[in-house]
């Protein structure tokens, strides 16, 4: 685009209308320069951005990674005592021992058996 103005510019005869022309390809200058320092200013901001949000992000997923790992032990710790009940619950049952179970008998899980 300047150069079409700087082309009109040296090619017109008139002197009001090339120095209105000169201003308007200067100020078209100024313009684009102004617009390539924001856009690097923005790309510099960016990358201290994405800079800054990289190792949270790691150290938010180690975090995750914890909480889950920690988790998991609790659930593998939860199987192994049901899967020890269901053993004693077996053995109950192959000696002939049978368990009574009232469903209206049973307190809820939150009080203590008295």
């Amino acid at each position: 685009m300047v150069v079409v103005v700087t082309h009109y510019c040296c090619s017109s005869l008139y002197g009001q209308e090339m120095r209105h022309l000169e201003a308007l390809r200067e100020r078209l200058v100024a313009m684009e320069a102004g617009r390539a320092r924001r856009e690097r200013r923005l790309e510099h901001l960016l990358v201290q951005q994405q800079a800054i949000l990289i190792p949270d992000s790691s150290d938010s997923d180690a975090q995750w990674r914890t909480l889950v790992d920690e988790k998991n032990r609790e659930i593998d710790r939860f199987r192994a005592e049901l899967d020890a009940i269901l053993d004693v619950l077996r053995q109950l049952h192959s000696q002939g021992v049978v368990v009574p179970f009232r469903r209206g008998n049973v307190p809820p899980l939150n009080q203590s058996l008295r």
